[in-house]
């Protein structure tokens, strides 16, 4: 999962912590409405996630891959071979489609 993701889910409970803390004194109907608002919210959210990490290729890590090391062969060889190997491959096409989104975020953080 990558950082950006991880900071949406944050945000997400937060705001859910802040509904129930707005409704502390509301009716226990009201609260159950804002817990259903946020299950939406996650749900949703979790969907867009889902729809982003579907339009990442193998392709484009790949291409990602390249463009990085040749900025500097001797520094970020080593440092995608180890990241891509943490997905449990040698190669980016050995990487599970539904982490070819996290892997490519990774590989922008470096």
């Amino acid at each position: 999962m990558s950082l950006e993701n991880k900071i949406e889910q944050l945000t997400l409970a937060v705001e859910a912590l802040i509904l129930v803390l707005e409704n502390k004194n509301a009716s226990e109907q009201v609260t159950e409405q804002v817990v259903e608002q946020v299950i939406e919210q996650v749900v949703e959210t979790a969907v867009v996630i889902e729809e982003k990490a579907a339009t990442v290729t193998a392709q484009d890590v790949k291409d990602l891959c390249l463009k990085i090391s040749r900025e500097n062969p001797e520094k970020y060889k080593p440092l995608i071979k180890d990241l891509i190997s943490s997905y449990g491959a040698t190669t980016v096409g050995q990487v599970k489609v539904e982490e070819l989104a996290s892997l490519h975020a990774d590989l922008l953080g470096l």
